[in-house]
């Protein structure tokens, strides 16, 4: 399969995070990352990675949706353009910003990417986000993680919202005759089976496994302080979803 424009959005995992070493979470992981590595199988010219570290499935899901709205518009030819899109925990959230903002006083900064960039912060129940602002600190996950668990993190709730996520996306990419795929980077595989049974298994990889727990069965000395993995194991998941790829 060749593709003149490859393109890949996700959480931690598509963008390459600790490949570089631990904690690693600079840009430069995302060109060693297992997207990277099918886009050079597919021969490329240009490789688009909009992944973030700790991105929540709504914000993978718009970003995407939103992203190739845009390149089409300016003239991208859908027949040269592959997508990959990581499905990550159903268990996150992203925030306005500037509520923790007018909430910790004008001091607040954050340096994370999101916020950057856009102005929202993600957490998930395994945050531990603190700010020192003045004399005190603020533990940020302990205003926002406890309400999610309580009113939002519900699986009913979860599962349809990510359900009409797979089937709005789905359906652009198939109307617009994009080649794709779904992999699963992170989600518990009974809740991703859920969600995606009706698309089978061409379109999505990972419904056995995700790439956290092969990469940990199979290569459990590449493990990296935050839970990646280094570059061989992306070099060799890139291969085993190439080879998924040509099997279809």
């Amino acid at each position: 399969m060749k593709k003149q424009t490859f393109y890949a959005n996700g959480d931690s995992f598509v963008y390459g995070m600790e490949i570089l070493g631990d904690q690693d979470d600079s840009p430069e992981n995302k060109d060693l990352s297992f997207s990277k590595s099918m886009s050079r199988a597919m021969n490329s010219t240009h490789y688009i990675n909009n992944a973030y570290c700790g991105a929540t499935n709504e914000f993978i899901f718009r970003k995407t949706l939103r992203d190739l709205t845009l390149m089409l518009d300016q003239g991208q030819d859908p027949g040269e353009l592959f997508v990959l899109v990581g499905i990550t925990s159903l268990y996150r959230i992203e925030v306005v910003g500037r509520g923790l903002k007018s909430y910790v006083g004008p001091e607040f900064n954050s340096l994370r990417a999101e916020y950057r960039d856009f102005g929202t912060l993600f957490f998930n129940p395994k945050n531990k986000m603190r700010i020192d602002v003045g004399r005190r600190s603020v533990a940020l996950d302990e205003l926002i993680v406890p309400w999610a668990t309580q009113f939002l993190w519900d699986d009913d709730l979860l599962l349809e919202q990510q359900w009409a996520r797979f089937t709005g996306l789905k359906s652009f990419l198939d109307l617009n005759h994009i080649d794709h795929l779904f992999v699963n980077t992170t989600q518990s595989v009974d809740k991703l089976e859920q969600t995606s049974s009706a698309f089978g298994t061409n379109s999505i990889y990972g419904l056995d496994q995700s790439f956290a727990q092969w990469g940990r069965v199979n290569y459990p000395d590449q493990v990296r302080q935050a839970s990646h993995f280094g570059p061989a194991v992306h070099q060799v998941y890139g291969q085993v979803l190439m080879d998924h790829l040509a099997s279809r």
